[in-house]
């Protein structure tokens, strides 16, 4: 009966043991991938970008890097003249990530009435991780 008993707390204890070492493994997973990697600055450009072109700026306000960024009635204004040109697509084609500061290329097609023909420009943008998060670095330019 001695044994049994051992026997049996033995294998509650290895199945403990054994289920938080997952939880553990799998609690850690995401905050790795999650960091300051290139798939992370793509997707959080992807965002930004795809806020832009929907004229969603409170929300690409918020993922803006506070320091040195200018009212939101400001913001919006300068963010808004990008929409001058009808743009047709944007793609983020580039993604480089240097410690906590990060570059993405971002390739604007547009038309420019009358002509027809789309034209595309290459935007460089510059983003900061603080924090757990990528912030864009607006530029009044």
């Amino acid at each position: 009966m001695k044994n049994s008993r051992f026997t049996f707390f033995r294998n509650c204890f290895v199945v403990v043991f054994a289920v938080s070492l997952l939880l553990l493994v799998a609690g850690c997973g995401p905050s790795v991938r999650e960091g300051n990697t290139e798939e992370s600055l793509r997707n959080a450009a992807e965002r930004y970008w795809k806020l832009r072109m929907e004229d969603n700026y409170k929300e690409t306000y918020g993922m803006e890097k506070p320091e040195g960024l200018p009212p939101f009635e400001e913001y919006s204004v300068k963010a808004k003249q990008i929409k001058k040109f009808n743009i047709i697509s944007h793609i983020v084609k580039g993604v480089r990530v240097e410690q906590d500061k990060g570059v993405t290329d971002v390739v604007i097609s547009f038309i420019v009435p009358p002509v027809s023909k789309p034209f595309s420009q290459v935007i460089q943008d510059q983003w900061v991780y603080e924090d757990g998060t990528w912030l864009h670095v607006f530029s009044m330019k």
